[in-house]
């Protein structure tokens, strides 16, 4: 499954998902109005290494089969709640780094009894000492919050699926043949991206979400609220828009 590359033309007319709602009238409407954000917290010095690490995981994640874009998506999600909360250091939800640390330490000849292989218990003992960090699910849960919006279950569960294909490169144990539930779960996790992206630069249009409805058109999703006029919406509500230069005409 990992080879094959057929969830774009499934869902979407186009190769590239664009984040945003990109018919004709709504992207000039929502299009400029992000990109304008966008590249003037580009231009912050402070915000330009996490913000090229979001956007790139997400422009990757519109370019490859399924489970890498599915697993490029999950990894720049994490990245970027986890920069929001903590300026990105791991957060930790033990009282005492030390005293943690110190008390797994002690529990090794008791792990390693348990063990087939006594060689593993160096890997074991990390996994024991990393228990102390927030798991990735409740780490994008927080930073949602943080910008004041909750996530539905059916999402947050979605984002808790993240290992599997961390560690075998699968988002399913078997093919489905039809691709398009796995392909919404791709296209879910890429709306989550986009909208933390869109939070953290202060963008609130319109989004393209992950349901497809009878026009075949992926509206906004019910838990992101649209706080943004966009760029041209008296234009868009008046049905006319501002003329357009004529290429050659000076």
């Amino acid at each position: 499954m990992a080879g094959i590359d057929t969830g774009h033309f499934l869902r979407h007319l186009d190769r590239k998902r664009c984040p945003l709602p990109d018919h004709w009238c709504e992207a000039e409407v929502w299009v400029p109005k992000f990109f304008e954000t966008l590249s003037a917290r580009f231009a912050d010095d402070a915000d330009y290494e996490t913000l090229l690490v979001a956007s790139t995981a997400y422009l990757d994640s519109v370019d490859d089969h399924m489970d890498g874009a599915y697993l490029k998506a999950q990894v720049g999600l994490e990245a970027l709640a986890q920069k929001i909360l903590t300026g990105g250091d791991r957060p930790s939800i033990v009282k005492d780094e030390e005293a943690w640390r110190a008390w797994v330490k002690s529990l090794r000849t008791t792990i390693e009894s348990h063990l087939s292989d006594a060689t593993a218990i160096n890997g074991v003992m990390t996994k024991f000492s990393d228990a102390r960090f927030e798991a990735t699910g409740s780490l994008v849960k927080r930073a949602f919050e943080h910008f004041k919006i909750g996530l539905p279950k059916d999402v947050l569960r979605e984002v808790g699926k993240r290992n599997k294909v961390a560690h075998t490169f699968e988002m399913e144990a078997h093919l489905d043949p039809s691709f398009d539930a796995t392909a919404r779960r791709v296209e879910m996790i890429q709306t989550l991206l986009a909208a933390l992206i869109s939070k953290y630069i202060g963008y609130g249009g319109c989004l393209k979400g992950y349901d497809v409805d009878a026009k075949g058109v992926r509206p906004s999703p019910g838990w992101w609220p649209i706080t943004d006029d966009g760029m041209s919406i008296a234009h868009f509500n008046a049905g006319t828009f501002p003329p357009r230069p004529i290429p050659g005409d000076d």
